[in-house]
């Protein structure tokens, strides 16, 4: 859920978007692998919104289901 609040720490939200292989800096070195796998995850379950970019796939947070992030960003505390 890290990943989750790092997002919405940026805005990440609906328009405002992300490159997909930024999601791990900030990350140690050694768990980028893991991020990039559940992020891709995630984003198979709906939670994040991909767009095609000339640079590569972006990513923001789906605004359809903010709810339900908050709510598990609560709950992980």
């Amino acid at each position: 859920m890290t990943l989750l609040r790092k997002m919405l720490r940026h805005g990440f939200i609906g328009a405002k978007h992300t490159l997909f292989t930024n999601l791990p800096k900030g990350f140690p070195k050694s768990e980028h692998h893991n991020v990039l796998d559940v992020a891709e995850t995630m984003r198979k379950d709906g939670y994040f919104i991909s767009r095609k970019k000339q640079d590569g796939l972006h990513v923001s947070l789906n605004p359809r289901i903010l709810s339900d992030v908050f709510r598990e960003v609560e709950n992980d505390q």
